[in-house]
């Protein structure tokens, strides 16, 4: 796995155990928020911290997502950090609110 995919899983299972910022996984883990941050956006790989991160988060590999096809991981691929930052943050703002919708329902 290279330090992009793991970067994307744990900001994935950051946010699935309720830890909505890098600043509160930071402080569990005792770094720095900005460490975390290098992390998520694959410019570190968290070495000394991979148990500690599992132990509080989970197995990292169960928050791959299945693969998509080529041409749309062609298109994926092509887009920007923030581009694709943007478009996760979109698409879970609105999975989470299909979600609370079928709650109220």
């Amino acid at each position: 796995m290279n330090t992009r995919d793991f970067g994307r899983l744990l900001k994935r299972a950051r946010q699935a155990a309720g830890f909505r910022t890098q600043q509160e996984l930071a402080e569990r883990l005792g770094v720095d928020r900005s460490t975390v941050g290098a992390w998520e956006t694959g410019r570190q790989y968290p070495q000394r911290f991979i148990g500690a991160i599992e132990n509080l988060l989970g197995r990292l590999d169960a928050f791959d997502e299945p693969r998509l096809d080529p041409e749309t991981e062609r298109r994926i691929s092509s887009l920007t950090d923030e581009q694709r930052d943007y478009l996760i943050d979109r698409l879970t703002a609105l999975r989470e609110a299909e979600e609370s919708r079928q709650r109220r329902a």
